[in-house]
């Protein structure tokens, strides 16, 4: 099957496979159960998946925008999820806190959407959650 509106030329495997080869090559070990939480949820063939939507990524497709747009897509997003992005980011690129600022001021109208409109609940998984306990611990 292929990957979406935005890699109509990829299969679900081989973005998978880029993805996974992103974690491994930042030893981002850690990153792997929320990593196949989101895979497993498959959100991106009846959600979508734009990757960093405001923001021109140079490393497309990114764990981090992969994350985050999983969050939002399916229970309507939040702090959690944007930190992950934020220090996701940080690791693996640069300009993470000005990207971090648009996500926290743009984030809130798609949050208010999602919450009111669409009735998402906007509570991250366990696994989301732990990863953000981790993260919080890295210095960088």
């Amino acid at each position: 099957m292929y990957f979406g509106n935005i890699y109509p030329y990829f299969t679900e495997e081989e973005i998978r496979t880029a993805l996974i080869r992103q974690i491994k090559q930042y030893n981002l070990n850690y990153v792997m159960p929320a990593f196949e939480e989101a895979w497993q949820s498959k959100f991106w063939r009846e959600k979508g998946y734009d990757g960093a939507t405001f923001i021109q990524d140079k490393t497309h497709p990114s764990v981090d925008a992969f994350l985050h747009d999983w969050g939002y897509r399916i229970y309507g997003g939040n702090k959690y999820d944007d930190y992950v992005f934020y220090k996701l980011q940080k690791i693996l690129k640069d300009k993470a806190k000005r990207n971090y600022i648009g996500v926290r001021l743009g984030g809130f109208f798609l949050r208010m959407k999602n919450k009111y409109i669409q009735k998402k609940p906007g509570t991250s998984t366990e696994n989301l959650i732990r990863l953000y306990e981790i993260l919080k611990k890295i210095k960088i």
